[in-house]
């Protein structure tokens, strides 16, 4: 993958609404937790389950609001995702995202 990602992301909406946005339970993705709807504070993504993944990341902190992107692969997740930890640099998600045990992919924004 080359370039920059678009933004494409949707959102922000209310975390209580997760399940009423991310509809495809079975679909991989990236995301974005806030406590404001502002500051984008964690980015994460979901190889496969995006809701579920929202919900459980959402636990884990006082987050009110979230973003979302599907994505047809978790390759494109972990892209997106890296594209967005570099564009944001979430204060949550101090480390770079790390790909998937077993696939070789490496960040289009660093390499790493």
């Amino acid at each position: 993958m080359k370039g920059p990602l678009p933004l494409d992301m949707q959102g922000p909406y209310p975390l209580e609404w997760v399940d009423y946005f991310v509809s495809d339970a079975q679909k991989p993705g990236a995301y974005i937790l806030s406590q404001d709807g502002k500051v984008h504070q964690v980015v994460g993504r979901a190889d496969s389950s995006l809701g579920e993944a929202i919900k459980q990341r959402a636990k884990r902190g006082n987050y009110s609001f979230f973003w979302f992107k599907y994505t047809e692969t978790p390759e494109e997740a972990f892209y997106t995702e890296c594209h967005w930890w570099h564009l944001f640099n979430p204060p949550h998600s101090p480390t770079h995202p790390t790909p998937p045990e077993g696939t070789d992919w490496k960040c289009p924004e660093c390499a790493s």
